[in-house]
């Protein structure tokens, strides 16, 4: 009975290289047989990487495709026509206020100047705020173009967790957990980033106009860089990625393949979040924020 069983594990001993060699050409050739026990041992650790490893690829998949696909403005065209002809009508009472500063200001030069620049801005943000749509679109396709060039150069086995390191693939089991949660988060961040892009050209032609008003000027800069951000911030995400692939084939990078792969995509959500946080905090309206907030509280305070 004894001799059967082994026989019969040496025959599946045997047959498992073949049967994994029939298999889909996305699994891992196996040069394990009864003769190369060490090649066995690497072949269950690239199998065990492997198998592991496929609960990320749909998050990999999907975190690219947010980064490269372009958002689909067109829907939004008709509110955006909305949005520039309602702006359109400030346009009219700017332009008089203007007109009749520059007629009246007779030999007041300070005025006339400052009359002079509102109508040379009034003239500037016309033809910007016009010309918004094509504009946003015309960045959105810069993005991608250039995303798409970055992700051609990162390497294909970036996104396919596998090693036949056995030290690894254990390590590999332990992290995998933590390194789906990461990915998860990358693909919220996008997801969102993916919405606001298609939401930001109907808020882009406000902001250029806020931006030529005095007092609205911060949130004039805010919705502009803000915008301007997320359009481009894949591509900034993209250099990331392919930095990480380059130093992902670097020996002491080899004996924790997973835990450089968590540590990436990590300083992809840091460096989106740290960004985001520097632009609003340059255009000041942090500060302003801060203000009415504390504006409030001693108001609450007082009553």
């Amino acid at each position: 009975m004894n001799s059967k069983i082994f026989i019969l594990f040496v025959i599946l001993i045997l047959v498992l290289p073949i049967s994994l060699a029939d298999s889909s050409t996305d699994v891992p050739e196996s040069s394990c047989s009864f003769f190369s026990p060490l090649s066995c041992l690497g072949d269950t650790a690239r199998m065990i990487s492997y198998s592991t490893g496929l609960a990320a690829q749909p998050f990999l998949h999907y975190i690219r495709n947010l980064m490269i696909t372009e958002p689909n403005t067109e829907v939004f065209n008709g509110v955006w026509l909305s949005i520039t002809g309602i702006i359109s009508i400030f346009y009219i009472f700017f332009l008089l206020y203007s007109g009749i500063t520059l007629i009246v200001s007779g030999d007041d030069l300070v005025k006339r100047h400052k009359a002079k620049e509102n109508i040379k801005n009034l003239v500037i943000a016309i033809v910007l705020v016009s010309s918004s749509f094509y504009l946003y679109n015309l960045m959105i396709d810069l993005n991608s173009s250039l995303t798409s060039y970055v992700f051609s150069n990162v390497s294909s086995e970036f996104f396919t967790v596998s090693s036949d390191n056995f030290g690894n693939a254990l390590l590999q089991i332990i992290l995998i957990v933590p390194y789906i949660i990461v990915l998860l988060v990358t693909c919220i961040m996008f997801l969102a980033r993916y919405l606001f892009v298609c939401l930001g050209v109907i808020f882009f032609p406000l902001g250029i106009l806020f931006y030529f008003v005095p007092f609205l000027k911060s949130y004039g800069k805010l919705i502009i860089n803000f915008t301007i951000l997320l359009i481009f911030i894949p591509f900034i995400s993209s250099i990331i990625i392919l930095g990480s692939s380059v130093l992902i084939n670097a020996p002491v990078v080899q004996n924790f393949v997973i835990l450089f792969y968590i540590v990436a995509f990590l300083l992809v959500d840091f460096i989106f979040y740290l960004l985001i946080k520097f632009v609003v905090n340059k255009t000041g309206a942090g500060e302003l924020y801060s203000g009415i907030k504390t504006a409030v509280m001693i108001a609450a305070g007082g009553l």
